[in-house]
Formats: structure tokens, C-alpha cells, sequence
């Protein structure tokens, strides 16, 4: 039984090979709440305040707000300063300020939440409970945390994949279709040609299916090829949902929620290949705005 616990904790100890992705989840969260609230801010009054027609009896947001004799803006504003501190320092008591204000705001209020919002809310509760990454105590309690979102992350997908079996839309390859047609999603003529086209209609709703599938098994993989495979392949079906439904911030956060898949050291490398990649674009650009310059003064000679 000894060896059993020993066995858990050290593959929970591992988790703490992944907290940098877990750090980055963390800052691309704090954009994504900042980006979500300055693109409302002139409806703030019309979202949150006790006044406004979208907002429920009885909502706790707007009688809290009227008690401390504060407005919406106000919290607005706090908030936004908060996520912006905690992005470069990272904090517990930042953390437990910004959940407590966005949920102040969030519940029974006006404001229309997908799916992104509501996978932002426990991700705000995961970094109240996680101590911040680099802390000197809290191991255990930061290596569980990142377990238990990268379980909660997988668990989305597996969840969203069985219901989609069970709909005969999607099992006949139509879903997309008439997830498309709708004009809330016609942000562009030509989507309305796409989905015309039943290639297009059924390679969509069973890519999704697919993906969805198998995104919550290879993303634990060993294997760093069938990782990356599945990434790309669920970053693919992000960038179509966000090109196609015009959910950017929502398709956004999940990519970068990615990052929780891959350890320091990977993380590392591929820092280290973007800036090499990038050295030596510049050296290129800089040789061909030479070469290019050289041949412009020659020939005015």
C-alpha cells in the first residue's frame, strides 16, 4: 500500500513539469477577461446595473453594487487594474479579488456567457485554490490543481463528443449545416455558399466529431508526435469555429489552454526555436532590404 501511495505522489509531483504552460493558461485568462470587458464597456450600464431591463429581480450584482454605493464601472474598473497586475504578479489574493468581482458581475446580471465565459469562471476558481507558480510551498496543492483542470479540460470534449452521438444531426453528418445557416453566424456572404456544398457540410461535422473524440485520450500521450498532431488538428477546429461563428475570444482561450500538455523542457524548446526563427528572418530581411537598397543606388548611377 506504501508503494502505491509513493507511486501516486510522484506522478502527481509530475504535474509540476507542466506549471509553465499553467502559468501561461493563467496570463492568456487575464487577457481574455480584460479583452471581454473593455469590448463591453460602453454597455456596462445596460449589462449590470439594478436598473437596466436585462437584468433578473433580486440579482445579487446590482443590489451589492447599490448597497456599497459604488456603480458598475467601478467594479468594471477594478477588475480590469486586478487581472492586469495579477498577469505580470501573480497572486492568491489577487486571484480570490478578480474571481470574487467577476462573479459579482457575471451572476444574474445581463451578460450573455458561452461557453468560453463559463470555462473562464473554473478556471478563475482553479487559481484561487493553486498557490502561484514559482511559490516556495504549495507543491502538491498546484500539482493537483493543474491534474484536476487538465482532467476538467478533457472531461469538456468527452462530454461535448457523447452528446453529439446521440444527435442525429450530427451522426448523419448534417450538424454543421444548420449550426451555419443561422444569420447570426452570416458574417461573411461566402459562409452562406460553403455550407451549400455537402462535401463541406459533412467533412465539418465529423471532423468535429473526430477531434473531439480523440482529443481527450492523445492529449495524455507519451508520445510528443501524437500530442502535437491532435493539437493541431484541435487548433484547426478552433480557427474554424472562430472564422465560421465570429467566437474569437472563446476559441482563444481554449487554444492556449493547450499549453497545459506540454512540459517546461518542450515549452523551452520551442521558445528557443521561435527566437531562432525569428534571428533568422531578420538576418534575411535585413540582407534582402540591403541587396535591395545596394541595387537601387547602382542603378541610379
Amino acid at each position: 500500500m506504501n508503494y502505491l501511495f509513493r507511486k501516486a505522489d510522484h506522478a502527481l509531483l509530475m504535474q509540476l513539469e507542466y506549471q509553465r504552460g499553467y502559468r501561461y493558461v493563467h496570463a492568456a485568462s487575464m487577457i481574455y477577461i480584460v479583452c471581454k470587458y473593455l469590448l463591453v464597456w460602453p454597455y456596462i450600464e445596460v449589462l449590470f446595473s439594478k436598473n437596466s431591463f436585462l437584468t433578473p429581480e433580486r440579482s445579487i450584482g446590482p443590489i451589492v453594487t447599490e448597497l456599497l454605493g459604488t456603480t458598475p464601472q467601478f467594479w468594471v474598473g477594478v477588475l480590469l487594474i486586478s487581472c492586469i497586475a495579477s498577469a505580470f504578479v501573480p497572486s492568491r489574493t489577487l486571484a480570490i479579488v478578480i474571481y470574487a468581482i467577476h462573479e459579482l458581475l457575471i451572476t444574474g446580471s445581463g451578460y450573455y456567457s458561452n461557453g468560453g465565459d463559463n470555462w473562464m469562471r473554473l478556471l478563475l476558481f482553479y487559481f484561487v485554490i493553486a498557490p502561484p507558480v514559482g511559490s516556495s510551498n504549495g507543491g502538491r496543492l498546484l500539482a493537483l490543481t493543474i491534474l484536476t483542470a487538465k482532467c476538467h479540460f478533457c472531461l469538456i470534449f468527452l462530454v461535448s463528443a457523447c452528446g453529439k452521438l446521440n444527435s442525429d444531426y450530427w451522426y448523419s453528418g448534417v450538424a454543421t449545416y444548420y449550426v451555419l445557416v443561422s444569420e447570426r453566424f452570416m458574417a461573411f456572404t461566402w459562409i452562406k455558399q460553403a455550407v451549400q456544398n455537402a462535401w463541406f457540410v459533412n467533412l465539418t461535422t465529423y471532423y468535429t466529431l473526430a477531434v473531439e473524440l480523440a482529443l481527450p485520450f492523445l492529449l495524455w500521450s507519451s508520445n510528443r508526435i501524437s500530442r502535437l498532431v491532435i493539437v493541431l488538428a484541435a487548433i484547426t477546429l478552433h480557427l474554424g469555429i472562430a472564422i465560421f461563428m465570429s467566437l474569437w475570444a472563446f476559441q482563444f482561450l481554449f487554444i492556449c489552454c493547450y499549453l497545459l500538455f506540454f512540459q517546461n523542457g518542450e515549452l523551452d524548446a520551442a521558445t528557443r526555436r521561435f527566437e531562432e526563427l525569428r534571428r533568422r528572418m531578420w538576418r534575411w530581411s535585413a540582407a534582402w532590404w540591403g541587396a535591395g537598397r545596394l541595387g537601387d543606388s547602382s542603378s541610379s548611377l
